[in-house]
């Protein structure tokens, strides 16, 4: 006779989270004396013929192997293969061996192709194509494997296999299905690091956090402690010690270079030649091709929890390509600082933000018109549940034109809104916004009051392909003595809606192209029509 062990026994090669490397096995869990006594009977009882050298070396070498013996037990499992050729037990076993020496290229070479009886020989093959980088073909050995039997190593490992190769919703679902009773104190550990660090990629923050801490508290014993405490920003981990992936910084910085095509440009900003903007915008539909540079750097400071503070500012250069005649061919230059201060309590926050900014529109006659605005606010935000936040704000601004004669104003927004995410992959947003604005043109007043309505949608088709969606209705009535070029004045009202559509790609770490259409269209009465469409790429650099 003789007993057999099963494979699943072996401890699981880790994927390093931060290196994506693959750990080799080098532990084997100790049998129980039960079925040592249980191989030692065998020894005395296989029967004799054919087979008897194979069966007795076989039975040799599991002995040997739970007394450690590791060179011994694979001469044992090679002399009882050299036997009979034909000993699935002995052919299972000596790659059980090699897998433990670490000989992965030979193990796979004495499993070959065969349909073995027992189901843990996938599992075998599963791991030694796991540390050799073969990770497509260990997601399939693995995958036979678990439908001959389930196994919670084996879907613990495709659950980090997944997650390397970027599927995160076949990762959560393996790790999900996975029981920790199953696994090693140190496997528990990664099983919910990867758990956080899915949820960290798909902007489940809280979720990953909560994981985080688990692992940092309850296995603090553990490799996968220090990452996780690494994810959390804490002292103590990794990259504190200079280990591992360096410490997130807090400062960061952007460059986005973007051409444009509109199709109308329209309503520009020159008090001196608006009536004849307004004419060609609505009758010829002036064209122009944009070309646009922004840059951002910015420091943002504390923890996940507590008062936190961010300073900012960004500029963006603007030049169209159009006609001449003061209607498309002009360039816009616009830098702006904001900085803010908040509070987070895990769940909610509050936040106050101050801003400034300068546009500069021409030139006009080789003149540059600009205007500056400046403000402040308050908002805060609430997330009763992880799939659900609220938010809310309220933003104060002033509108300065400093030529004499142009308009000065103040703007008064108030916005409500929510993002959902109702499954993984899929965030939804919405929300209504309020704005008032009261302004001064050659001292006669004039202004109008603004409700908006806006919902969007970002699907991540996969970890480096987003689609975006998004619509946006607005109604706007004015008041005032105020009387507009185009004949309009009190009792006028303006009907918006801008339909958008967009696509991201994430080609590296650092670096990202969109590609976006909007379509805008105004309704005025007694006014006019206006229609534009406007078509966006750009590529974004990360520093």
């Amino acid at each position: 006779m003789r007993f057999r062990r099963s494979a699943a026994s072996l401890q699981r090669s880790d994927l390093s989270p931060s290196k994506g490397a693959v750990r080799t096995v080098n532990t084997f869990v100790v049998r129980r004396l039960a079925l040592i006594i249980a191989a030692t009977t065998a020894l005395v009882a296989a029967p004799v013929g054919a087979n008897e050298t194979s069966v007795r070396k076989t039975n040799e070498g599991i002995i040997l192997l739970d007394q450690g013996k590791l060179s011994e037990a694979r001469a044992a499992f090679t002399a009882a293969l050299r036997a009979d050729t034909s000993d699935e037990d002995a052919r299972y076993y000596l790659a059980h061996t090699m897998i433990l020496g670490s000989d992965f290229e030979k193990a796979l070479k004495i499993l070959g192709s065969r349909d073995f009886e027992f189901w843990d020989a996938d599992y075998l093959r599963g791991i030694a194509w796991m540390n050799l980088g073969e990770n497509e073909k260990a997601i399939a050995s693995f995958e036979r494997s678990i439908r001959r039997r389930d196994s919670d190593r084996a879907r613990f490992n495709l659950g980090m296999l997944y997650y390397q190769a970027g599927d995160n919703a076949k990762a959560r679902a393996q790790l999900e299905a996975t029981r920790d009773g199953n696994l090693s104190h140190e496997d528990q550990a990664y099983r919910l690091l990867y758990l956080g660090l899915i949820d960290y990629a798909e902007g489940q923050q809280d979720r990953a956090r909560g994981y985080f801490r688990q692992v940092s508290e309850d296995y603090a014993d553990t490799a996968a402690s220090e990452l996780a405490r690494d994810m959390l920003g804490e002292e103590g981990g990794a990259a504190a010690h200079g280990e591992g992936e360096a410490a997130s910084s807090p400062f960061s910085a952007g460059l986005r270079l973007m051409v444009q095509y509109d199709n109308n440009v329209g309503l520009v900003q020159d008090n001196d030649n608006v009536a004849q903007i307004y004419n060609r915008a609505m009758t010829q539909s002036p064209e122009a091709l944009r070309l646009g540079v922004f840059g951002n750097a910015g420091v943002r400071l504390g923890e996940d929890e507590g008062l936190q503070g961010g300073l900012g500012a960004s500029l963006f250069i603007g030049m169209n390509g159009g006609d001449a005649d003061n209607v498309s061919d002009f360039n816009v230059v616009q830098p702006r600082v904001q900085a803010d201060i908040g509070w987070s309590a895990g769940n909610w926050g509050i936040r106050a933000p101050l801003l400034a900014s300068v546009t500069m529109l021409g030139p006009f006659d080789d003149i540059y018109r600009y205007s500056t605005s400046y403000g402040g606010g308050l908002g805060g935000w609430w997330s009763p549940i992880d799939m659900l936040s609220v938010n809310s704000d309220l933003l104060i601004q002033a509108r300065v034109y400093p030529r004499a004669g142009e308009r000065d104003g103040t703007e008064i927004g108030l916005g409500l809104g929510a993002t959902v995410v109702p499954i993984d992959r899929l965030r939804i947003q919405g929300g209504w916004r309020l704005t008032t604005l009261a302004e001064k043109q050659s001292n006669s007043p004039w202004g109008y009051l603004e409700n908006g309505l806006h919902l969007g949608a970002t699907i991540a088709a996969t970890e480096k392909f987003s689609v975006s969606t998004g619509l946006r209705y607005a109604h706007r009535g004015f008041d005032g003595p105020f009387t507009f070029p185009d004949g309009s004045g009190p009792g006028r009202t303006d009907d918006e809606i801008t339909a958008s559509l967009g696509f991201r790609v994430q080609a590296t770490d650092l670096i990202d192209v969109t590609a976006g259409y909007d379509y805008f269209h105004q309704n005025s009465v007694p006014a006019f029509t206006y229609t534009r469409q406007i078509v966006t790429l750009s590529v974004g650099f990360t520093f």
